[in-house]
């Protein structure tokens, strides 16, 4: 995208050495690989991913329609859904004990059985409860669009 972003600026365009399989086993997360090692496929599902018994939801209904928040876990991902269940804890959607689960191991604890799946439904609900609560807001990225930047 910069290449050709420099091409409309410039008129110059620019070669990119990039490996189509590092990109997509980057983009994937690794997935790509789980069946070549008898692991856990993750499947496509109406506003999420499935990953076994787990239904991930990346689609929240709001107030006038639709918001996409990435409520994963994992070294990667994890600290952005502690910071997500801080925010819904000081707007009294959720209790402490709630917002403080470890939000990086969560995802090992439901494939292991160590936190069953019904308290991750029963969470995902309290997701969805603070989530129809929000309504439009202008974003910034739109915000410095309209701006040139």
């Amino acid at each position: 995208m910069i290449a050709l972003h420099e091409r409309h600026a410039s008129g110059l365009g620019q070669h990119i050495d990039v490996s189509v399989q590092q990109a997509v086993a980057m983009a994937t997360q690794s997935h790509i690989l789980a069946a070549a090692v008898n692991s856990t496929q993750i499947e496509r599902m109406s506003g999420g991913v499935r990953l076994g018994p787990l239904n991930l939801q990346l689609t929240w209904p709001a107030k006038d329609g639709h918001v996409s928040i990435t409520f994963l876990f994992g070294s990667a991902l994890g600290p952005f859904t502690v910071r997500l269940m801080n925010y819904i804890f000081e707007q009294g959607f959720c209790d402490e004990a709630t917002r403080d689960k470890d939000w990086i191991a969560y995802g090992e604890k439901l494939i292991t059985g160590i936190e069953p799946i019904s308290e991750f439904e029963r969470v995902k609900k309290v997701v969805e409860k603070f989530t129809l609560t929000r309504g439009p807001r202008q974003s910034c990225f739109r915000r410095r669009w309209s701006e040139g930047f």
